[in-house]
């Protein structure tokens, strides 16, 4: 599972990655920005590291953590 934790705000909600600083994306709502998310993951997946994550987000398995 890879832990996210979102940023909201009164126009955009950010999901970024707790593991992976400066790995966000952003949505008009909490869903959109998970699924930004992990978009971005499914299309860097051949790449570096990311290919580690692609499985993780693609099954929806992304963790909100609580601040």
């Amino acid at each position: 599972m890879t832990r996210v934790y979102l940023e909201i705000g009164p126009k955009k909600v950010f999901a970024c990655s707790v593991e992976w600083p400066g790995w966000c994306r952003i949505g008009r709502s909490e869903e959109e920005a998970l699924e930004a998310l992990a978009t971005y993951a499914r299309s860097d997946a051949p790449t570096g590291t990311m290919r580690r994550l692609q499985p993780v987000l693609a099954g929806g398995t992304a963790g909100v953590v609580a601040g």
